[in-house]
């Protein structure tokens, strides 16, 4: 890399800083070995989070370096690299462009990760991580089955492996001890000046910088003012940033008959620990769907391709709704949809044009740089009464020149067959959740921050406001991965790819269930915390009694 490139991906991990312990991250050194489809996906992760970006660290593949990665399922990750044919293509690429140390080979001292389709290998590992038909599991030993498992290609793969190589990812984190007992929402560098004898108000009016306005607070003795100005991410040392040093957790210690698994469905054992090789029976693909994303950062970016693959190409309507007017590079370590190319673009944009150059040609994607607010849940079609005017449309109640920029939103939410919430507050949620009420469609939920995320299922018998209460549901504060505005929230690609792989195979199973009547009994919302995945039933708070207000 040039030094000016080197420059600006050097505060990729910002959001991460406060979470693991970035230099041990970058020195850990890990082997993947096994099924080649699986070993692309966790790949992606562990580049992500930084590991092997240090002389002594490195990520080991146990592939011939020679093999041609053909048409993998998650090679679509890494076409930003340009021409990447082979895993010594992939390897280099990925080393000369963010400095990643990734070895074609075996490495007898790293931590190992055997990924398979649950056939029996004889390897030995630290981890295994198996997916079959809509299945995905991760273990300390290998899985014993009753039966051999179903491998058939189902509409679920893309999403479970990706969902299974973040769980995979965090897993080794803990294992190498490097996640953060105590962690730091955010971290940045000031510029602070002391000015005697003059009042916080005072220093306001006289006082300026190119950073913009300062914080200014009274000294403790009350004779003069201490002001600090913000100073701008890409105009600090990173190291500075690093220097800040708090305990990491002891190395997680797992039990030899640990089993997780990390999908939708539950799994099936006999009283020895076999697994029952359950047939789910799931097509390949739906033919076709209309689907709204609302939000196109951490989790948008991982749901909107993911469920793509889900669904024929030529029946696929993707609507991608995003206010935010730029990509950070603070975003690069977990948003899969944007690379440097996309720094400072639009983000609604930028993941529409990136998901044209991953689809067909012809492929119905459509960008809208928007906020959805609670007048886009009134229907232009819908005539308010008031006691003096009589019936007023919805031009004279927000504008007519309103509801023409608002018109790709509203015919977006009038065409969607599903929603998927990838938002920053509940407010919004609430508002598309209502929106989905009013058409009757279902809405998944998703939200994570830190090491813990959440998936849910919002269908017409649950809604945001008797789910969370009235209060909750409308909560406008906005937690962001913003630099300023909102709450600061840490953020690592292995909670943003769970909940976003998780937020895509519930949306499909959705459709499955209303195109084609298969209920295959998944469940309707589930957690994850610190990498661990558990059931989290979906349900109204319990003194809620009789029909919701809220339900249309």
């Amino acid at each position: 890399m040039s030094s000016s490139e080197t420059a600006v991906l050097e505060h990729r991990f910002h959001r991460q800083l406060g979470l693991v312990d970035q230099d041990a991250v970058e020195s850990l050194r890990v082997s993947i070995s096994g099924d080649s489809d699986l070993t692309l996906a966790v790949l992606s992760q562990l580049a992500s989070i930084g590991i092997g970006c240090a002389e002594d660290g490195a990520i080991r593949l146990v592939q011939d370096a020679r093999s041609e990665l053909g048409e993998s399922r998650h090679k679509w990750i890494f076409d930003h690299l340009g021409e990447v044919a082979t895993w010594e293509d992939l390897a280099s690429s990925l080393e000369s462009i963010y400095g990643v140390e990734v070895v074609i080979g075996d490495d007898s001292e790293a931590l190992h990760l055997h990924c398979d389709r649950g056939e029996s290998t004889g390897t030995v590992a630290d981890l295994y991580a198996t997916a079959w038909h809509g299945q995905a599991v991760i273990s300390r030993q290998p899985l014993r089955f009753t039966d051999a498992p179903n491998v058939e290609p189902c509409l679920l793969d893309s999403s479970l492996e990706t969902a299974l190589a973040a769980t995979s990812a965090q897993h080794i984190l803990a294992l190498a001890g490097v996640v953060r007992e105590d962690a730091l929402s955010d971290r940045w560098i000031s510029l602070t000046a002391r000015v005697e004898d003059m009042t916080p108000e005072e220093v306001l009016k006289r006082f300026s910088s190119e950073y913009g306005n300062p914080t200014v607070t009274m000294l403790p003795d009350s004779k003069g003012s201490v002001l600090r100005f913000r100073i701008p991410l890409d105009e600090t040392h990173e190291a500075l940033l690093r220097s800040i040093d708090h305990a990491c957790k002891p190395p997680l210690k797992l039990a030899n008959d640990w089993v997780m698994p990390i999908g939708p469905f539950p799994l099936s054992t006999d009283e020895d620990g076999n697994v029952l090789a359950t047939d789910l029976d799931l097509p390949a693909h739906l033919e076709n769907a209309n689907v709204l994303v609302l939000g196109t950062g951490g989790l948008g970016s991982w749901a909107t391709p993911l469920f793509s693959a889900g669904i024929a190409a030529d029946g696929l309507r993707l609507s991608l709704v995003d206010a935010d007017d730029s990509v950070d590079v603070h975003n690069l370590n977990r948003q899969v949809l944007y690379t440097p190319a996309e720094l400072g673009l639009a983000k609604a944009p930028a993941a529409a044009r990136r998901m044209i150059s991953l689809l067909p040609e012809g492929a119905n994607v459509t960008a809208i740089q928007h906020r959805l607010e609670e007048r886009h849940t009134i229907s232009e079609q819908q005539i308010v009464t008031t006691p003096d005017a009589g019936m007023v449309s919805l031009d004279e109640v927000v504008g007519a020149e309103q509801v023409c920029d608002d018109r790709p939103l509203l015919d977006a939410i009038d065409q969607m067959d599903i929603a998927l919430a990838c938002l920053d507050n509940q407010f919004a949620r609430t508002m598309l959740n209502r929106s989905c009420q009013q058409h009757g469609v279902p809405m998944i939920n998703g939200g994570g921050e830190g090491f813990s995320g959440v998936v849910e299922v919002l269908d017409g018998n649950v809604c945001m406001v008797c789910r969370y209460g009235e209060e909750a549901a409308r909560e406008q504060e906005v937690v962001t991965c913003q630099e300023t505005g909102g709450r600061p929230v840490a953020s690592i690609v292995t909670t943003t790819a769970w909940v976003g792989a998780m937020q895509a195979a519930l949306a499909l199973l959705e459709l499955l269930k209303l195109q084609q009547g298969i209920d295959r009994g998944h469940l309707a919302g589930l957690a994850w915390n610190d990498g661990t995945v558990h059931e989290r039933p979906v349900a109204g708070l319990p003194w809620i009694e009789g029909a919701c207000s809220s339900h249309l």
